[in-house]
């Protein structure tokens, strides 16, 4: 966000004329954000770690809060080896919940296109999550 603003400061000082400055910026903000996905995702694959902040449940019990974190952890990782197009609807859609119409400005596309882009990335995450793990599959 403190990238958006930088550039969106720099941008107007140096006299870029801008029609619609609200849509311009929910623009610019998702760019810097798929910036930083991409940036993120480089780092995890070098890594292996995706870090994840967690808002902690005090009635859960540590296993429970275990089991979330890894099912956050591999949601996560499924949502990042999506294509551009459908990462990017489901960040905005279900991270940054914002609503179709407001999708659609951002990206300068058709609402209609955000609905499909939306329903085949749900379509993928779900044949993704549904495959068994070759890591449990090992374990039992």
């Amino acid at each position: 966000m403190q990238n958006a603003l930088l550039e969106a400061y720099q941008a107007i000082m140096n006299g870029k004329n801008i029609r619609n400055f609200k849509n311009w910026f929910n623009h610019l903000t998702a760019c810097r954000a798929l910036d930083l996905a991409r940036q993120r995702s480089k780092l995890a694959s070098r890594t292996g770690d995706l870090e994840e902040i967690e808002v902690p449940d005090e009635q859960a019990s540590p296993i429970d809060a275990l089991i979330r974190k890894e099912a956050g952890h591999e949601l996560l990782g499924s949502v990042m080896s999506l294509d551009v197009n459908h990462r990017t609807v489901v960040i905005l859609y279900y991270y940054q919940e914002l609503s179709l119409d407001e999708i659609a400005d951002v990206l300068s596309v058709k609402k209609g296109t955000i609905k499909s882009r939306l329903h085949a990335a749900r379509l993928k995450l779900n044949e993704k999550m549904m495959q068994p793990n070759p890591k449990q599959v090992m374990e039992c």
